[in-house]
């Protein structure tokens, strides 16, 4: 299996739908084009924990995953 899961974002804003009320930048929490794939799963899974949000991504780019989150 390979460790470096990309997901794409280009052009547009990414919605990860987990509920309703807030909106997260997963960015608040160190997700970014330029960060290595294991803090960027690792970012995007505090910013998706405790649901009842909406987690949007904001900056285009490429983002790296090292896991599913």
């Amino acid at each position: 299996m390979s460790s470096n899961l990309p997901l794409f974002v280009i052009g547009c804003s990414f919605v990860f739908a987990v509920g309703g009320g807030m909106v997260v930048d997963p960015a608040e929490f160190g997700f970014s084009p330029d960060a290595a794939p294991d803090v960027n799963a690792a970012a995007l899974q505090r910013a998706l924990d405790g649901g009842g949000r909406t987690v949007r991504v904001a900056k285009p780019g490429v983002y790296g995953l090292d896991r599913n989150v």
